[in-house]
């Protein structure tokens, strides 16, 4: 496996530049720290160290959910380690949401989100209907939020090398009262290991890489 640079498919100036409008605008914000991801309002641009990330990379043992340290013992990595890194509360989730059906990712349906989302493709487009839709007056708070909660998804936590929406479990957010009782660091967790165990497939098929992009909220790991 020889990759010389490993990138982050996140785009956190994008969320920061979201989070400075949502920061301005008390009903939205209002809105927004009422769901889990309330902690995500305060996250501020930071550099990746992607040596480190190279690093981690080349030391995963996805049998093992480690890294490898230079004495061969395993250094662990699991969903509570991201819950205390990400300031997850997770006490009251009752629900797990399976990300996969054998090797295959589930899809839940989009519900609510598909018809808000329609015309929506990438995380820039996300980010132009947030803006026009606060500049034309919209004024369902419940789907701004909701708009908001997708942006977070896409930009950070859950994240595709193709900069494109990834969507399987957007049904979650019919019911926003309902997200306090997903554990959100599991299925963060869950959506990092694949996309580290996917990039490794990649780099040891075919030609030689000098670049890899990972799927999955890759910055947990610079903590």
């Amino acid at each position: 496996m020889e990759v010389f640079r490993i990138r982050s498919s996140s785009s956190v100036r994008l969320l920061f530049k979201v989070n400075q409008i949502v920061e301005h605008h008390e009903i939205l914000r209002s809105h927004t720290e009422r769901t889990p991801f309330k902690q995500f309002l305060k996250l501020k641009i930071f550099d990746v160290n992607y040596n480190l990330m190279l690093t981690l990379f080349e030391r995963w043992d996805h049998d093992k959910c480690g890294f490898v340290k230079s004495n061969e013992e395993i250094l662990q990595f699991s969903a509570g380690d991201v819950e205390e890194i990400l300031a997850f509360d997770d006490k009251n989730a009752k629900k797990t949401i399976e990300l996969f059906e054998g090797n295959v990712p589930k899809d839940y349906g989009h519900g609510i989100v598909t018809r808000l989302l329609e015309g929506c493709y990438t995380q820039n487009d996300l980010v132009s209907k947030f803006e026009n839709d606060l500049k034309g007056g919209y004024s369902d708070f419940e789907n701004l939020c909701r708009l908001y909660v997708v942006i977070l998804w896409c930009c950070f936590l859950f994240p595709i090398a193709s900069k494109r929406l990834y969507l399987n479990f957007a049904a979650a957010l019919d019911n926003l009262k309902d997200l306090e009782e997903i554990s959100w660091s599991q299925l963060v967790f869950e959506f990092l290991i694949w996309g580290l165990r996917d990039a490794q497939c990649s780099a040891t098929k075919g030609k030689a890489r000098t670049e890899i992009r990972i799927k999955g909220c890759l910055e947990v790991l610079q903590e």
